[in-house]
């Protein structure tokens, strides 16, 4: 499956904070959230952004896979980001 941001979807750091926001709704994103909202960007498949996450934080690619898979999931129904393939 690949994503890509919804582009309605604002952006904005403040000191080490990474917020976005869509309809008034704010979401702010922890250092994982944030390495997987970067890579979603219409080209990379979500199984590559698992593999990039379980490489940098060193754990294994199941854990990766439900933590992802479980915010991946939370991003598309809050409509931050859509399914452009599978």
């Amino acid at each position: 499956m690949i994503l890509k941001k919804n582009i309605f979807v604002a952006e904005r750091s403040i000191k080490d904070n990474v917020f976005i926001a869509f309809e008034n709704e704010y979401y702010c994103l922890d250092k994982v959230g944030y390495d997987v909202w970067k890579m979603i960007n219409g080209e990379i498949t979500v199984v590559e952004i698992i593999k990039s996450i379980a490489k940098k934080y060193k754990i294994d690619f199941k854990r990766a896979e439900t933590d992802v898979s479980e915010f991946i999931q939370d991003l598309i129904n809050n409509k931050l980001v859509k399914e452009v393939s599978s």
